[in-house]
């Protein structure tokens, strides 16, 4: 497993009347690792850092002990494709999008038209799994998906401020460095999540779901709060202070996040074979309509191996044609 030394953190509180659950997140390291990991350009950054971010909050209903995994997928007509993003127990989580470098005119593209299947694997791995259309927008699709599949009264606010640096000098071509770079960086990456507890009465719930409809319109979205620059735990407890400024919050959980990828050589192998399945069938749809074919994942080497490199992390796995060979990590 690939892990980060990056981390965020993310705070679970109760409201003083046990009327409302309050999550709140700090991932400014997280989405800062799938940057540089990924060579993301802005539009598609917001997209994959909003889809860690709201894949995080959507894990903290769930009991932390549990472990559970989930995984998220948007499948979109739009100009990244499809975008992902999983989280691998407790705090840690990954993500990642078709086209990293999509060319957009806007900042704020949506991902366009399509659905979100969400799947939860519980400790025995069973799955569930929950489908809803998407809006193009991720928090809105996370938002519905918990309503019509999970039967959760929640709203959400997400975001992701992205900066140029000033002073990135790009590498000279063959020149080593330790890290990937990019002319990019996060500033801010932060969310929150509220969810409003079974009530004794239909009247009582409604009553609450107006009140914190109010609220969130009120305080706007999370991308014109000033929030303090510190360390993510403390980012993440003056969140929580804005949204439950009235009341003591009885903390239910505190704990890091951090970039994480359980890719291996098996899953690599067992990735390059689906995927080759889907070109095939792919080209010949292609091929009939007079199209040019979709570039292959895989990358054939002079001496007859094939390079398959991570989505998600970026390692870059040699596999030989029984299946032989090793990582090699760029990172």
């Amino acid at each position: 497993m690939i892990e980060s030394t990056r981390s965020g953190y993310l705070r679970r509180a109760l409201s003083q009347d046990g009327n409302v659950l309050v999550v709140a997140v700090d991932a400014r390291e997280v989405v800062e690792e799938l940057l540089l990991r990924q060579q993301l350009m802005p539009p598609s950054l917001i997209h994959v850092g909003q889809a860690a971010l709201g894949a995080l909050l959507l894990q903290s209903l769930s009991d932390p002990e549990e472990n559970q995994r989930l995984e998220f997928r948007w499948s979109a007509q739009g100009p990244f494709g499809n975008l992902y993003a999983e989280v691998l127990g407790t705090g840690r989580v990954r993500s990642t999008v078709s086209y990293p470098q999509a060319e957009v005119d806007r900042l704020d593209e949506p991902l366009g038209d399509g659905v979100l299947q969400v799947r939860r694997f519980d400790s025995a791995g069973l799955p569930y799994s929950g489908i809803v259309t998407s809006s193009g927008r991720v928090g809105l699709d996370i938002v519905e998906y918990l309503e019509r599949s999970e039967q959760k009264s929640c709203g959400m606010s997400l975001s992701v401020q992205v900066g140029a640096r000033p002073d990135f000098v790009p590498p000279t071509e063959g020149a080593p460095t330790e890290r990937i770079l990019s002319p990019f960086y996060v500033k801010s990456a932060v969310g929150y999540l509220i969810h409003i507890l079974p009530q004794s009465t239909e009247a009582r719930h409604a009553e609450l779901l107006r009140m914190w409809d109010g609220f969130m319109a009120d305080l706007g979205p999370l991308s014109k709060w000033v929030l303090p620059e510190g360390p993510p735990e403390e980012v993440s407890r003056e969140i929580l202070n804005m949204l439950l400024p009235q009341e003591k919050w009885q903390s239910l959980y505190g704990g890091e996040t951090r970039f994480s990828c359980n890719c291996s050589q098996e899953r690599a192998m067992r990735a390059l074979s689906l995927a080759r399945q889907v070109e095939r069938s792919a080209e010949e749809r292609l091929r009939e309509a007079g199209e040019a074919p979709p570039p292959s994942m895989a990358v054939e080497l002079p001496d007859g191996t094939v390079e398959v490199t991570c989505e998600f992390c970026g390692t870059r796995y040699r596999l030989a044609a029984e299946g032989l060979g090793g990582p090699d990590d760029i990172n």
